[in-house]
Formats: C-alpha cells, sequence, structure tokens
C-alpha cells in the first residue's frame, strides 16, 4: 500500500496513542488500498444514517411516502355539534410541519377548518388519534439520560409535528456566573415545566447546555449560554406531540368559533362510518433522506427505520439491518445496530465493514439516488465546511457523524463522475475536543487525497 505516509503521521499524534481509530480504504474494484485496524468495532454516531439510508431505497418503493388523514365520523346535529369525533390517521410521518417544508402548523389547521366549515360543524364532541402502529417506544433505551429531552432526541412517535421541538429562549445580558432570565417558550407546550440552572458564560462559548428529564417528569435545563444576546435560544423535545396539537388546534378553532368540548383519546381502528375529509402526503422518500442525511436529523432517521420494521413486519433495527447484508451476500461482520440515526453509543461498525458495504452497493440500481443524499463535502449540509480548501480534482460524497469523543466519516471520492474510492474513517477516545479533531482529520483526508492518484 503506497497511500502509508498520511496514516503514519496521524498515528504518531501523542493525542491518539489511546485512542480506537479504523480506517479503510478500497478503489473502485474493491480492492483495499489502505487501513488501519478494518475490523475494529467503534462508535459511528451519525455515519448510521447511511445505512438507513441504503436499507429505505432498497426496501421501500420509489413512490413511498408518509400520509395523515382527517376523517370525520358521526352526524352532525341541528345545532352543528359533530356527534363523534374529528379523527386524525397518522403514520408517523417524521416530516409533518417540520420547519425542512412548507406546511405549516397553521395551513394543517386551517384545512381542518375549512373543512369543518363546509360541514357546517361549530362544536366537536372529541379529537382523536388513530395509528396502525402505536406500540413501539418513542424513546431508544439505549440513548444517553443527557439528550433523551433536547430536540435531537425527541423520538419518533405516531403522530409527530413542528419536529416534535420547541424552542425555549433566555435573555443572556447579565453578568457572567449569573442565571440567565428565561424570557419564553414557543410554542406553548401544554403541561411543561422547566426549572432553569443555567450560568451564563463568556462570549464565544457557544451553547454548552442540556436539558434533563427530572424524576417527577418534569425538565430542568443545565450548563451554560454565552453573555450577550437578549434572546438567546436552544430546543427541547415536545413531551407529548398528541396533546401538543390537540391543545394548539382547540385554540385556533375557538378563536374562529369552533368549539372542541373533550380533550383528545387514541383508538385502536377507524370506525367504518368515518369518513375522509382531507388527505395530506408527505414529500417522496428521496426528499426525506436527503434531508436526513444532509442536515443530519434525526427524527426523519428514526422515522424511516420504524417504516423499515413495520413494512417488513421486524422488531429492531438490527432485524432490518441483518436482511439487508444478507442480500448483499456479505455477512453481518459484528455490525450492532440499535438505531437509526446513531444516537446509541451501544452502535457498533468497523471501517473494513462500512467500504465493504459501501463497495457493493454500487451494482444497486439506486446507487445514484443514494449518492444524492449524501452532501459534497466543502459545499452542503454538515459538510459545507469540511475539505472546502480541496484542492484536488476529487468530489467527496460523505456522511459525519459526531459525539462526545467521536469523530466519523464515511463515503465515496468521485472523479470524472465515477466513484474512484469508498472511505471510512472513525476514531473514538481521542485525548482532545471534538473541533480539533475534526481538522485533524480534514489535515489527514486532504493529504491522504493528494497520495491517491
Amino acid at each position: 500500500m503506497a497511500q502509508q505516509n498520511s496514516l503514519k503521521q496521524v498515528l504518531q499524534i501523542s493525542a491518539l496513542q489511546h485512542a480506537g481509530i479504523s480506517i479503510s480504504v478500497r478503489d473502485h474494484k474493491g480492492q483495499i488500498i489502505l487501513e488501519h485496524n478494518p475490523q475494529l468495532n467503534l462508535i459511528p454516531a451519525s455515519t448510521v444514517k447511511t445505512l438507513t439510508a441504503m436499507m429505505a431505497l432498497e426496501f421501500l418503493a420509489d413512490t413511498f411516502r408518509y400520509n395523515t388523514d382527517i376523517l370525520l365520523q358521526g352526524n352532525v346535529d341541528d345545532s352543528g355539534t359533530l356527534e363523534g369525533a374529528l379523527l386524525i390517521a397518522a403514520d408517523g410521518d417524521p416530516s409533518f410541519c417540520s420547519k425542512e417544508f412548507e406546511l405549516s402548523i397553521n395551513d394543517f389547521c386551517q384545512s381542518i377548518y375549512k373543512e369543518l366549515k363546509k360541514n357546517n360543524i361549530n362544536c366537536i364532541e372529541h379529537l382523536s388519534f388513530y395509528s396502525s402502529h402505536p406500540d413501539r417506544p418513542a424513546i431508544n433505551d439505549t440513548w444517553l439520560w443527557q439528550d433523551v429531552a433536547n430536540y435531537y432526541a425527541g423520538g419518533v412517535q405516531d403522530f409527530n409535528i413542528l419536529d416534535n421541538s420547541y424552542s425555549l429562549c433566555f435573555d443572556t445580558k447579565n453578568p457572567i456566573g449569573t442565571k440567565p432570565k428565561m424570557i419564553h417558550i414557543k410554542p406553548t407546550i401544554p403541561q411543561l415545566s422547566i426549572s432553569n440552572e443555567l450560568r451564563i458564560a463568556s462570549q464565544g462559548t457557544g451553547d454548552q447546555s442540556y436539558i434533563y428529564y427530572t424524576s417527577n417528569g418534569q425538565r430542568v435545563i443545565r450548563g451554560t449560554l454565552p453573555k450577550g444576546s437578549t434572546s438567546y435560544c436552544v430546543q427541547g423535545s415536545i413531551p407529548d406531540p398528541k396533546l401538543f396539537f390537540a391543545q394548539y388546534l382547540s385554540d385556533y378553532l375557538s378563536q374562529r368559533d369552533i368549539s372542541l368540548i373533550n380533550h383528545y383519546n387514541e383508538i385502536k381502528q377507524i370506525p367504518p362510518t368515518a369518513r375522509r375529509i382531507h388527505s395530506i402526503p408527505s414529500p417522496f422518500l428521496q426528499d426525506l433522506l436527503q434531508l436526513c442525511l444532509e442536515k443530519s436529523i434525526n427524527l426523519f432517521a428514526e422515522g424511516i427505520m420504524t417504516s423499515l420494521m413495520n413494512q417488513l413486519h421486524l422488531n429492531t433495527p438490527q432485524d432490518v439491518l441483518d436482511r439487508f447484508i444478507g442480500l448483499l451476500s456479505l455477512k453481518n461482520d459484528g455490525i450492532i445496530l440499535y438505531d437509526g440515526s446513531g444516537l446509541s453509543p451501544r452502535n457498533a461498525i468497523s471501517a473494513g465493514t462500512f467500504t465493504e458495504i459501501l463497495y457493493k452497493i454500487q451494482e444497486k440500481k439506486w446507487f445514484d439516488h443514494f449518492v444524492n443524499t449524501l452532501a459534497e463535502a466543502g459545499k452542503e449540509g454538515t459538510l459545507k465546511h469540511w475539505m472546502k480548501n480541496n484542492t484536488t480534482n476529487k468530489k467527496i460524497y460523505a456522511k459525519s457523524g459526531s459525539m462526545s469523543g467521536v469523530i466519523c466519516y464515511t463515503g465515496y471520492v468521485f472523479e470524472q463522475n465515477k466513484p474512484s474510492y469508498s472511505f471510512a474513517l472513525l476514531f473514538n477516545d481521542f485525548d482532545m475536543s471534538n473541533q480539533k479533531m475534526r481538522k485533524l482529520v480534514e489535515q489527514f483526508f486532504e493529504d491522504l487525497l493528494k497520495e491517491l492518484h
């Protein structure tokens, strides 16, 4: 293997002497041209989303979309009361009323309002939610406690809305070391109580806050926020999207003289007499996957993984992965998969296995679609600032992954619109900050690209 100089330099760095490092690079024929500990299983973080995307393209149809239906069940009496329920039938669309797309929560409420007026309804007895797959837990058992109350780890549910997140805003103009003033929560979340244990830190320190569940089911925010803002906002996860929307819709309709008498309930089957009055489809699968990988949206990844398990009648992400690996005529060489997003610190894969899969899928009819889900380094998404100074004629399409003490990259190097190399760079437990490690890996990969001919 000729490309050893860049690797040797990295391995000599003292902060990496006790780190877990797995590196693999293959050429367009699948031949290994550079490797280090290629079979060492490490935490892959969000590079797991590449596996989720591959499996979605393999098992879900090109035309796959989620649908959220609005139905009416019951009769409307002479006073305009619906003696039954306004029914929302959701199938787990993770993108519903997401900030990533045009449909807003007020657009959704307006659609409902218009249909109610068409049917001369001015009072509703019940709001009911239905899902064909209501029994899967929203929060993965292997996710970290410090993550699950924050926006990026809220978990996917059968009904999702607004990315299942809210904004919590603070005034950080007070002196360093004091508590910032909590200004507001947007949107208003029913029954949400947050204890503020934050402190103000110096400017430039960034958001170092985490929202936690407490033993009584409420939430507390701890850590620091940088000084100097009259409205510094962080995001948390909505505890119960159905309860939130029930209250939001009730307020929206009451302002327009339509009343909702009872709080929402959940039903296990749609009554045969219910009639659909409106349907809202999600964007197509390719659009969801592109945003999922480009912006590393955990909710989208978990929603797609849940759909895979439901459609294949399988119980776990590992089951889905094992079936996929079998279709590639590969054996599962130690991959451990607990989720679809990469949030679980118990996920594990080696760089050698990653590049073997990346090479193998090039024969798939959906390969070009998969590459289109990856961000181009230096230009897009989470890779917009990585490899921005690439001076070679090679283009990099990849996915990054990070958590505390974890930096990973996996993807392809393209030349003349064809994949010349597949690569996986996995680094765990290094003795430096993630920011410094990211720059170190970037320099290593720049040097490696110059060595590849």
